[in-house]
């Protein structure tokens, strides 16, 4: 009874905790807009589909090579995306820079066009490669393909990709999962038949004197096996409610010690009607199994004529030596043990695999780097540069993005990666064709191959995953890789990118096979920039400001030393782990002229003026006539000089409390400026001409000045109107020809200053180039340097993550769900097994009761039994264990074949590894010994008598004589 409430235990917690997983991880996808699904087509329009997207396939006269061409109908929503759809003039494509404009000549199936092109993004759904105009131009060039898209179903299980899939992936995975541990757990079953059949031949063996009695005073066959079989119903249903009890409690337990030690978990654990539809026949099965297995088991008794009925004799095997004949328990307990454990073995190879699934799937083995902070790799950004600093050094490294698919609802991994990179930390080889040479192009792994039925040659349809986006890819080779990597496809870096939306130089993390080695003699705080605030003055109080930054994922205090010309200031900083923060030094500069700054490795030279010197900021070369633009004079500390006087030629203007005026009125010329304060001095010169324009004054700062290969800096524009008229005209920020923001419209009155931002992107480390335009005309230019090397390589992949994001949630309540499921589930199976064991056990050792006894009366101790029984059990377990393992292997592997042992796309294991080998074989030993020492507690502590004495029925018929029944 016990035996089989451990095993409807298991049955009933593994259903409670697979259906909570299931339900839990549809809770989180709810959360997110249903994305929508596309099928791709030969060109015909489907009738259901709510949006379709005609291609054509073209050549161009520029390129001469065939390109994408897609239409856009007008004033059309797909779902996920925002705004609306518009065609637009003409043809656009990101593949070329956004100036840039060329007429090109389009051949197409049916006619030839000329078109204009322009760059600049009309969509991002498509990748920027692809040319993309209104649908009438692509039907006259030739429709040769085109997406029908409509909203996704209730069941994602149907033809195409979904435009966002990653939540679907997670779904879909989950659900693959799911299906695969049940397979295992309904191999339970056998567990059922194999302990009812083994008590009731117990059972049968007791009372084989009763049973000869009873047949021989007429009793029928059918009474006698009715009486058994009955006896064997209701143990059996006794032991499904006891396992209903323990399933249930074994579920919440798990629930909640998982949410005490701090597991990602959050299962809703509930007894509804989808349980009960589950669990309902599940256990009507199992009562009627048990009822089978007695019938069966009492079979032989009853057949034989009373007169031939005997209790039987076990086999000596005395041919088999010494050393190999079990002492107490017979061969025949071989059968059962080998059943159970094979179960047992079948179920934790399918556990070990789908945990093996979630390390690629979170983003793969050796060191992997990604950003500080990030909840999951996924969420993760960094500069795929990267990768290269550490090839450089000889490292094997790959700059990486995860993308999560569903192609006809079937769930699998897209890996964006240079493919020689991905092969030099993998392993992988190529077994057809060639790797990827142009973003239409992906390599596939052999077993997903098989898994989605793609061979070399075909293309496909892929989706985005964390973004609404579509492309297509040709398969051009295949490759095979050890464990789940060869269940991937792999695409370049562009293309990944496109799937989730990433800006160009990024990836989500960068493998690689070690780190750079890191002297443990250096700093763990790295100075990184050092520049004063302001102009220094002499005997004035200045500040200096350091960035730093600390390389370590703990927080760090250490003491940072400035040192300005001779001399030396210092001061105690503490940084956050792997954190970049500014700290500020006041000096009192002794000396004016060029003085050194250093802090750390990095220099800076300033100049220290004089308290009385002064400046005049706001003049230029050349001015218009009339324009009177604004000057302002400053002291060397950079206060405004009240009262100033500014003499150009004859004319002379008086500076406002702010330090302002302006320049007078005055025909073209050259004109010498003259500003005076007191006994101060200072002088410049101008030209006034008809050919000077008014132009807005812009001044570009980066934040932080100089930034790491980890920060994203902030360019920051200040516009002012230095002139007597208001001006509206168009500002733009460049980067090495990179547009960073504009150009923006702003209008600025006289003497007003606007503020302008634009988030620079993540570089390697080098100087780059800031341009400030107006109206196309370069008004200010600004360099600044990307601080970085392999010791904030090392500091970004010891950081730590933490937060969460919507993407983030699904996988952590993934595979934290699939954590506790697993271990719990594993605890739940070894008992089942146990008690599965005992029970073959049991049987053997009850038919050698009476050699018990006899060692038991010559004055064998209850240890020396249980030691011979240890030692028997360990024998058989032994042959079992191998048996089981091979049987498990064949089991899942004809499982395999037919298409049922698949999780998240990747294709789980079905033989046992080298280093999972050992742990099965021991665990698998291991529990045969708990079997038996469950198996024999009972003859221990009888006394001698009672396990010598033959059991004979009284008058009345019942079986009180029979000891240990």
């Amino acid at each position: 009874m016990v035996v089989i409430g451990v095993t409807i235990a298991f049955i009933t917690g593994a259903v409670i905790l697979l259906l909570a997983v299931g339900t839990q991880t549809a809770a989180v996808a709810g959360q997110f807009n249903d994305p929508g699904h596309a099928v791709y087509t030969n060109g015909s329009e489907s009738a259901t589909a709510a949006t379709h997207l005609p291609i054509a396939h073209v050549t161009s006269n520029r390129t001469g090579e065939q390109i994408t061409l897609i239409g856009l109908p007008a004033n059309t929503s797909l779902p996920g995306v925002d705004a609306q759809l518009q065609p637009p003039q003409g043809v656009t494509t990101g593949g070329i820079p956004a100036s840039e404009s060329y007429t090109a000549t389009f051949v197409g199936s049916e006619m030839t066009q000329t078109l204009p092109v322009s760059g600049q993004s009309t969509t991002d759904i498509v990748p920027t490669h692809w040319y993309v105009t209104d649908t009438a131009t692509v039907e006259r060039l030739g429709v040769t393909g085109g997406f029908d898209i409509t909203a996704l179903p209730a069941s994602p299980q149907m033809a195409g990709v979904p435009l966002t899939g990653a939540l679907v992936f997670f779904m879909l995975g989950t659900q693959e999962a799911i299906a695969a541990l049940l397979a295992a757990i309904l191999g339970a079953g056998v567990l059922i038949a194999v302990t009812v059949y083994s008590v009731s031949r117990m059972s049968v063996r007791d009372r084989t004197a009763a049973i000869r009695i009873i047949r021989a005073t007429g009793g029928g066959p059918i009474t006698v096996a009715g009486l058994f079989i009955l006896r064997a119903l209701l143990v059996t249903a006794i032991g499904v409610a006891l396992g209903y009890a323990g399933g249930v409690i074994a579920a919440f337990a798990a629930v909640n010690l998982a949410v005490t030690i701090g597991l990602p978990t959050a299962l809703p654990i509930a007894i509804d009607a989808a349980t009960i539809r589950i669990l309902g026949p599940v256990y009507l099965a199992v009562v009627l199994l048990g009822g089978i297995a007695a019938g069966l088991a009492v079979a032989p008794a009853v057949r034989s004529p009373p007169g031939e009925l005997h209790s039987g004799q076990t086999r000596t095997l005395g041919w088999l030596p010494a050393w190999l004949r079990p002492r107490l328990i017979d061969w025949r307990a071989l059968v059962p043990t080998t059943a159970t454990l094979t179960a047992f073995v079948a179920f934790v190879l399918l556990v070990a695999g789908i945990a093996g699934v979630a390390g690629p799937v979170v983003a793969g083995d050796g060191v992997t780097i990604t950003e500080p902070d990030s909840p999951h790799p996924v969420a993760s950004r960094v500069p795929a540069g990267y990768a290269t600093a550490l090839q450089d050094r000889g490292i094997a490294a790959s700059g990486e993005i995860l993308s999560f698919g569903v192609r006809d609802g079937q769930p699998y991994i897209t890996r964006g990666a240079e493919f020689d990179s991905f092969a030099a930390v993998t392993d992988a080889r190529l077994v057809s064709g060639h790797s990827p040479t142009a973003q239409s192009e992906a390599v596939i792994g052999t077993a997903l191959a098989n898994t989605v039925d793609v061979d070399v040659g075909e293309t496909i349809t892929l989706g985005g995953s964390t973004a609404p986006r579509l492309t297509r890819v040709t398969i051009v080779g295949t490759f095979a890789a050890t464990g789940s990597y060869d269940d991937q496809l792999i695409v370049p870096l562009q293309t990944a990118r496109h799937l989730n939306g990433l800006p160009p130089g990024i990836v989500q993390f960068v493998r690689a096979d070690r780190l750079p080695a890191i002297s443990t003699s250096d700093r763990s705080i790295e100075v990184i920039d050092v520049a004063p605030v302001g102009s220094p003055v002499v005997g004035d109080s200045s500040e200096i400001r350091l960035t730093i930054r600390n390389l370590q994922a703990q927080a760090v205090t250490e003491t940072v030393t400035l040192q300005f010309g001779s001399q030396t200031y210092t001061q105690d900083v503490r940084v956050g782990p792997t954190r970049t923060q500014t700290t500020v030094f006041s000096i009192t500069p002794t000396a004016s002229g060029p003085t050194q700054l250093s802090a750390g490795n990095v220099t800076a030279s300033v100049i220290v003026r004089e308290p009385t010197a002064l400046q005049l900021d706001g003049i230029s070369t050349v001015v218009p006539p009339a324009s009177e633009r604004l000057v302002r004079v400053r002291d060397a500390a950079g206060r405004p000089v009240e009262g100033a006087t500014v003499r150009v030629g004859n004319r002379t203007r008086q500076t406002s409390e702010a330090g302002t005026t302006r320049l007078p009125p005055l025909p073209t010329g050259t004109y010498d400026v003259v500003v005076t304060a007191g006994d101060r001095t200072t002088r410049t010169r101008y030209d006034v001409s008809t050919d000077a324009t008014r132009q807005l004054q812009v001044a570009v700062q980066v934040i932080p000045s100089t930034p790491t290969v980890l920060d994203t800096p902030t360019a920051r524009l200040s516009v002012t109107n230095p002139w007597n008229q208001t001006l509206t005209q168009n500002v733009r920020l460049t980067s090495d020809q990179t547009s960073i923001f504009g150009p923006q419209t702003v209008t600025v009155q006289p003497e007003e200053t606007r503020e302008l931002s634009g988030e620079l992107p993540r570089r390697r480390p080098g100087r780059y180039g800031l341009t400030a335009t107006v109206d196309d005309a370069p008004v200010a230019e600004r360099s600044y340097r990307v601080q970085g090397d392999e010791r904030l390589v090392a500091a970004a992949a010891s950081s730590g993550r933490a937060g969460s994001t919507g993407i983030g949630q699904a996988i952590e309540a993934a595979f934290g769900n699939l954590q506790v499921v697993s271990v719990t589930l594993i605890t739940l199976a070894g008992a089942m097994t146990i008690g599965g064991t005992t029970a073959g056990f049991a049987q053997s050792i009850h038919a050698r009761r009476q050699m018990i006894g006899v060692y038991r009366a010559t004055g064998a101790s209850p240890l020396r039994i249980v030691g011979l029984v240890v030692r028997d059990a360990i024998l058989i377990g032994s042959v079992a264990a191998v048996l089981a393992a091979g049987l498990g292997s064949l089991g899942l592997t004809l499982l395999g074949r037919a298409g049922y042992l698949t999780a998240f796309g990747i294709r789980l294991p079905t033989v046992i590894d080298g280093s999972l080998l050992p742990i099965v074989l021991g665990g698998s030993v291991g529990l045969a010994v708990l079997a038996s020492l469950a198996g024999v507690v009972t003859f221990v502590i009888a006394t001698p008598a009672s396990l010598l004495s033959v059991p004979t029925p009284n008058h009345t018929g019942d079986n009180r004589g029979e000891a240990n029944e």
